[in-house]
């Protein structure tokens, strides 16, 4: 009996879209199939309408591979679309040491994420169809000639989530699970065992380097993580930089950022909670010329909304007390439940709760453009910032 996934009537706009990720609520019926296996997806009147991953465990059914109206192997859908995302991106991987080379659904490989630094892919999977591919993808890549060495890094949330079990480690190469590289003329140590994500937010490339032009006098980095922001900023002739981070790991990180960029002498990193630190600055009425806020994403779910937003409120009104009459706010949130909008609104509640008059220097900042993703992959564009200056 061939394994088949049928989807239900009320999936057919998914189909339209091509959806790649679908939940198991639009899913009618399962026939022969066991989480991880290679399925027909068929539409509610049993047409082919293409193959996937059948997943079977939380929240996510199938995850479409191709929307074809024939069978075709999964080694050569997963091969063609690295080649193809490799191509989308050929001219940024020319001059950038760091960069996403796969965006999950955004590339058509959902449940698949890689990143490249140098010669190294680092690569996580949150699929357990795409588990079984693991070491295909990685030889992929380096056939390809897109890496050198590839690292497993399978210890993310969404795999927790899943239900599937963590794990890390080489599955092409061997040696320290480290990379340099640089970003513009700022050299940063990615750590792929033990940093988050893959070892760096690439995200924020692009942000991170356009807010050089903004370099001035004093800065507080706020979740600075390993330093990206505030390195940049020294560099391109801030006077003195405070970077604060709850975690212990990334402090040291940051540390090291600084002194591999001969900037260790004009920085304080400080290991604290944010919050408590905003409070101690205040009371002691220190005040910054440019002020980052890059916060982990305070509203994971939809429920969860309500409450993440007061967090926001509460982070971004201490955060424009504490700059100075003058400067600047580099306000950032990755939570996909908090639109463009409704952040660019809550900041302004903030500044006014906080007594400051604020002007948006131009639109909101976005993503990096290494981080493709289609019209029906909004999720993927979560991140969105802006740059304020604060009277």
């Amino acid at each position: 009996m061939k394994q088949r996934v049928f989807l239900r009537r009320e999936a057919e706009r998914l189909i339209a879209n091509r959806t790649y990720t679908i939940y198991s609520k639009w899913i009618e019926r399962v026939e022969a199939a066991r989480p991880g296996d290679w399925v027909e997806v068929r539409d509610w009147r049993g047409e082919l309408v293409g193959e996937g991953f059948y997943e079977g465990i939380g929240a996510v059914g199938v995850r479409v591979m191709h929307f074809e109206h024939e069978h075709l192997d999964p080694e050569v859908v997963m091969e063609e679309r690295i080649e193809q995302a490799y191509r989308r991106r050929r001219h940024l991987a020319r001059s950038w040491d760091g960069y996403r080379l796969v965006n999950a659904d955004g590339d058509g490989l959902p449940g698949l994420v890689i990143d490249v630094y140098r010669r190294t892919a680092v690569l996580q999977s949150s699929s357990i169809g795409m588990d079984r591919y693991v070491s295909y993808v990685a030889e992929a890549l380096v056939r390809e000639g897109i890496a050198e060495r590839v690292y497993i890094k399978n210890d993310h949330r969404g795999r927790r989530e899943a239900g599937l079990p963590p794990y890390k480690g080489w599955a092409v190469g061997e040696g320290e699970p480290r990379e340099s590289i640089a970003e513009a003329d700022v050299i940063f140590n990615v750590d792929f065992e033990k940093g988050q994500k893959t070892g760096f937010f690439l995200d924020q490339r692009v942000n991170r380097i356009n807010m050089t032009e903004f370099a001035q006098g004093r800065v507080l980095d706020l979740f600075t993580y390993t330093g990206g922001f505030a390195v940049h900023m020294l560099r391109a002739g801030a006077e003195e930089a405070v970077l604060v981070d709850e975690s212990a790991y990334a402090v040291r990180e940051a540390v090291g950022n600084l002194r591999a960029n001969g900037l260790a002498g004009r920085a304080q990193v400080i290991n604290a909670r944010v919050e408590d630190v905003l409070e101690a600055l205040l009371r002691r009425g220190e005040r910054f010329d440019v002020v980052i806020a890059d916060p982990p994403a305070l509203i994971p779910s939809r429920e969860l909304y309500g409450r993440g937003r007061a967090k926001y409120r509460r982070l971004y009104e201490d955060v424009f007390k504490v700059v100075s009459r003058g400067g600047l706010v580099f306000a950032s949130s990755c939570s996909y439940f908090l639109s463009a909008e409704e952040f660019r609104q809550l900041l302004a509640e903030a500044a006014e709760a906080a007594g400051r008059s604020v002007v948006y220097i131009g639109g909101h900042w976005g993503i990096s453009p290494d981080h493709v993703y289609r019209p029906v992959d909004r999720e993927l564009n979560y991140l969105k910032a802006h740059l304020l200056e604060v009277e």
